[in-house]
């Protein structure tokens, strides 16, 4: 994900969210009111840090955040974002 796409992400409403792990940023997580739903978008963990339930995690506080139904989708061939 280039800067220019983050940035226009976070201007179409998309709040992202991290998560650290001894200072170091080891997930990320997006969310996004929709209006009826809210979307959470860009969910990555790094693969050294996976299976420790930080994406989990990152999702539970994100759905606390919104009263609308949360739609969550996934995409097999994502990379880690190049701007962290």
């Amino acid at each position: 994900m280039s800067k220019d796409f983050l940035r226009r992400e976070i201007d179409a409403g998309v709040e992202f969210w991290g998560f650290k792990n001894h200072g170091r940023l080891v997930g990320v997580m997006g969310i996004q009111d929709r209006g009826d739903v809210t979307l959470i978008r860009y969910a990555y963990v790094r693969t050294a840090n996976r299976n420790q339930g930080i994406g989990g995690r990152l999702l539970s506080d994100l759905t606390t955040l919104t009263d609308q139904p949360v739609l969550a989708g996934a995409w097999k061939a994502a990379a880690w974002p190049s701007v962290l």
